[in-house]
């Protein structure tokens, strides 16, 4: 019966890719295991909650769902700016706060 057809990736183990340039499982990036409204902490190995209310809350709003500066919630949202009621984020960003 042989692995013929069987799909390499299907043999790498969990927090790994397979890579088919060299042909082998390598690990994935932790960061990639994260969900929504988190991020991984190098020191910790663990992934965390980020607080979207924070003025040193980093989104890249040209990414926004719909355009640029648009958003559909506050985590969509740079900084203190908050998503209104049209879809836009709006208020300052106040990221001077994190320097």
């Amino acid at each position: 019966m042989g692995n013929s057809g069987s799909n390499p990736s299907s043999f790498c183990g969990p927090h790994t890719q397979f890579d088919d340039s060299t042909q082998k499982c390598i690990g994935a990036t932790p960061s990639t295991f994260c969900g929504p409204h988190t991020q991984f902490d190098d020191s910790t190995q663990k992934c965390t909650l980020i607080d979207v209310n924070s003025p040193c809350y980093v989104y890249d709003e040209l990414k926004g769902p719909n355009g640029p500066n648009t958003c559909t919630d506050d985590s969509q949202c740079a900084g203190e700016r908050r998503c209104s009621a049209y879809g836009y984020c709006e208020g300052d960003a106040n990221s001077d706060k994190c320097k």
